[in-house]
């Protein structure tokens, strides 16, 4: 039993996906956010500037009295495994539950995955699959263009955000993948206009909700659940501006955040 809360973090808005089904799972726990919106995007960012920002994140989580944390962000996870395994507190990531879901799923097409420049180029998902046998082609394709798009408060159903995901992913869709990992946390919020886009053939894979999920599990079998029975509350973090967060995160989150954010300056790296 453990009354603390749980944190999460992300470079922005997209790690509310991982939060939400978070909520879901874990009703009574205390949840607090960070999204680092003032130095938003992290896939634009190199290697060594991820991990210095990982461990930065990791800490003002610890800082926050965290008893675990989820690193809802596929950059810093693909990044910084090692950061996440080696902290002090119990840190997870989001690739390794979505490359475990991905190898299980039927067929013989290839398997695809979604993300950042940055969470591409380091290869986490890539190499993570093959780890744990995945013999299919994997097709990487990184989408720059979604998060600053997503930031802004686009949704599926904007014209700005179906153009991106015509431009980013045509060519993916002529090979026909039976599997796609969201491999950064912001494409589940345009989740619909990807799969209205790729077709129903497929099997869509949100990191978020399989961090969640794994994030979860272990702090069960860990006995470090809350034993509060009447619900958890939660708060919020921000590098950026507190009035922007309150009013995108509250149109994400489908209930007023308002009151409950609270704003601190981007740490430097």
């Amino acid at each position: 039993m453990d009354n603390r809360p749980i944190g999460v973090f992300d470079s922005g808005l997209g790690g509310l996906t991982c939060l939400t089904a978070l909520k879901k799972l874990l009703p009574d726990e205390d949840l607090i956010y960070f999204g680092d919106t003032g130095r938003m995007p992290y896939g634009s960012k190199t290697r060594e500037q991820v991990r210095i920002m990982a461990v930065q994140n990791l800490e003002l989580m610890a800082e926050q009295n965290c008893k675990a944390v989820i690193a809802a962000c596929g950059t810093v996870s693909g990044n910084a495994p090692d950061i996440l395994q080696k902290f002090r507190i119990p840190a997870f990531g989001v690739v390794e539950p979505a490359a475990e879901k991905t190898v299980r799923i039927p067929g013989s097409r290839p398997v695809a995955v979604i993300a950042t420049e940055a969470s591409i180029k380091s290869k986490g998902f890539e190499n993570t699959l093959k780890a744990l046998g995945e013999k299919r082609e994997i097709i990487s394709v990184a989408c720059p263009e979604f998060v600053p798009l997503i930031e802004e408060g686009k949704k599926s159903f904007d014209a700005e955000i179906q153009k991106a995901v015509e431009t980013a992913l045509s060519g993916l869709k002529e090979k026909a993948p039976c599997a796609l990992i969201l491999g950064c946390t912001h494409y589940g919020i345009i989740e619909k206009a990807i799969s209205e886009f790729l077709g129903n053939d497929i099997s869509i894979i949100s990191a978020s909700v399989c961090a969640a999920e794994a994030a979860a599990e272990k702090l069960h079998s860990a006995g470090l659940l809350s034993n509060r029975k009447n619900g958890g509350n939660i708060s919020f973090i921000t590098s950026g501006k507190k009035s922007v967060f309150e009013c995108l995160g509250s149109t994400l989150l489908g209930f007023k955040i308002d009151g409950y954010v609270t704003e601190i300056p981007p740490a430097e790296v």
